[in-house]
């Protein structure tokens, strides 16, 4: 992992947040030009879980991730200092542990190699309330998921 300098268009700042209701995951991706406010792309994501099993918190917090890498990367940037009020997932994408049976395992499956299309990462954990935004757009599309398959 790299620091990322104080400014250099090819990094992207990939703000990341999800939460899990039931079956409906939301996750909230942000995406600008490092250390910018001005956001180039956002959007709520939300999607039905494909299996009995409820989804843990983790598995969507890295589905986040991954989204917002995914963005970024189509968006042309070369670098990513991913933010995230996820201790945990933080925790993963450093190389540490993952539980046994997580299906956390499934998402890295992708993720990884994803990450290694990139020059540069780095990793930067910030309190929930400082990641208003993204929170915000994760609800928003777990709302607007629950009310389409009400519908």
């Amino acid at each position: 992992m790299h620091k990322p300098p104080r400014s250099d268009p090819s990094w992207a700042a990939v703000r990341t947040d999800a939460g899990v209701d039931n079956l409906s995951i939301g996750i909230g991706v942000l995406v600008s030009e490092i250390f910018r406010y001005d956001t180039l792309h956002a959007e709520g994501v939300g999607a039905l879980h494909g299996c009995d099993k409820m989804p843990t918190s983790d598995f969507a917090e890295m589905l986040a991730v991954y989204h917002g890498l995914c963005v970024a990367r189509e968006l042309g940037f070369r670098s990513a200092h991913i933010v995230t009020d996820s201790q945990g997932i933080l925790h993963v994408l450093r190389g540490g542990r993952i539980r046994d049976r997580s299906d956390v395992h499934y998402v890295m499956d992708f993720l990884m190699p994803l990450t290694r299309e990139f020059d540069a990462l780095s990793l930067k954990w910030v309190p929930r309330e400082n990641n208003r935004q993204a929170d915000m757009l994760s609800k928003l599309a777990r709302k607007e998921i629950r009310r389409s398959h009400a519908a």
